[in-house]
C-alpha cells in the first residue's frame, strides 16, 4: 500500500492531457501546472528534445495519435503556446532511441498565422455557399466548437447550411485564406455567425480561441555528432531561420539563433514605403468582436 501511494504522488506530479473530439485523439504532455515539461538525460523516453544545460525539453506535438500528421501543411492548437521548446545557438537538438536511427529529418518552417476559430470552413460543391465542415478533421480537435456545431447543426443528417453573417457583416471568401481559415480575427475575441439551416435562421457565438500555424518551406538533415552515450546531436539544416519549426514525425519548436536581418546606415534608402497599418488592412477583414455571451464556449440563439 506504501509503494502505491508513493507512486501515486510521482505521476500526480506531471499530467498527460487527453483530448477526444469527434473521435479524434491527441495527446499533450506538460506539468501539472501548466508548463513545460523538462527531463534529465536518465529520465527521457525515445525522441527529439531542445537540450538546454542539462534538462531535455520535448517538442510540441499537436497532432492526433502518437505522430505528427505529415499530411497537413499546418498545425492548430488551443492553449499550449507555452509548451513550445525554444532552441538558441547555445542549445542542442537531441535525438535518442533505442532503435532506429532517422536517415535524414524534414524541417517545416511554419509561418505564425495567429489566431482564429478553429474551423478550416467549405464551400458546399452543390450551392457554392459558404458553411461550416460536416466532417470532424474541419475542427480543431482542442476546440470544443466542433463537437457543439456537428452534434446541433448535422446531427439529424442535415446538409443545407449556409453561413451569411458573421458579427454583422456579410460572410464572405475574402475573410478565408485558400486552407479555409479565418482572417483578421482577435484572440479569444467572441465572433457571432448566422446562418441558415434548411429555411431556419440561427446564430451561434463562436471563440477565436485557436492558434494556426502554415507550412512555408521546407528543408531537411541527416548529420549527426555521434556523442558515445545514450543520445545523438542532431545537426541544423545550415541555411535554418529564425522562427517556428515542425520536425516531420515529432512536433514543433522556436528556433532563435543569431540575427541576420539586414541593418541599415542613416545613407540607406528607407526600404520600406507606404502606411502599414493600411496595407493590413488592405488583406484582411475588419471583423468587430462581440463582447456579449459567455466566452467559454459557443452559443446558439
Amino acid at each position: 500500500m506504501k509503494k502505491k501511494k508513493i507512486l501515486t504522488s510521482i505521476l500526480a506530479l506531471f499530467l498527460t492531457f487527453t483530448l477526444v473530439g469527434c473521435s479524434e485523439k491527441a495527446s499533450i504532455v506538460m506539468n501539472e501546472d501548466g508548463s513545460i515539461k523538462t527531463y534529465t538525460e536518465e529520465e527521457i523516453p525515445e525522441g527529439l528534445y531542445v537540450k538546454k544545460g542539462d534538462t531535455y525539453s520535448p517538442l510540441l506535438n499537436t497532432s492526433p495519435g502518437e505522430d505528427v500528421d505529415s499530411e497537413s501543411n499546418y498545425q492548430w492548437f488551443t492553449e499550449y503556446d507555452q509548451l513550445i521548446p525554444e532552441m538558441t545557438e547555445n542549445d542542442k537538438l537531441i535525438l535518442y532511441s533505442e532503435g532506429e536511427v532517422p536517415e535524414a529529418f524534414t524541417f517545416y518552417k511554419m509561418t505564425d498565422f495567429g489566431y482564429t476559430v478553429g474551423i478550416k470552413f467549405t464551400q458546399d460543391e452543390a450551392t457554392k455557399k459558404l458553411t461550416f465542415p460536416s466532417e470532424a478533421n474541419g475542427y480543431c480537435p482542442y476546440s470544443p466548437v466542433g463537437d457543439y456545431i456537428l452534434e446541433t447543426t448535422f446531427s439529424d443528417g442535415v446538409s443545407n447550411v449556409s453561413i451569411k453573417e458573421v458579427n454583422g457583416k456579410e460572410f464572405r471568401e475574402t475573410m478565408l485564406t485558400t486552407d479555409g481559415f479565418m482572417k483578421g480575427l482577435t484572440k479569444d475575441a467572441m465572433y457571432k455567425f448566422w446562418y441558415y439551416q434548411g429555411t431556419v435562421y440561427k446564430s451561434v457565438n463562436i471563440k477565436a480561441d485557436t492558434h494556426v500555424f502554415i507550412e512555408d518551406y521546407e528543408l531537411s538533415t541527416g548529420s549527426y555528432v555521434e556523442l558515445k552515450d545514450k543520445t545523438f546531436e542532431v545537426n541544423l539544416p545550415a541555411s535554418i531561420e529564425n522562427g517556428y519549426w515542425l520536425i516531420d514525425g515529432y512536433g514543433l519548436f522556436k528556433y532563435s539563433g543569431p540575427e541576420t536581418d539586414l541593418i541599415l546606415d542613416g545613407n540607406e534608402e528607407d526600404l520600406i514605403s507606404g502606411d502599414e497599418e493600411s496595407a493590413i488592412e488592405g488583406n484582411t477583414e475588419d471583423i468587430s468582436t462581440d463582447e456579449t455571451g459567455d466566452t467559454s464556449n459557443p452559443e446558439t440563439e
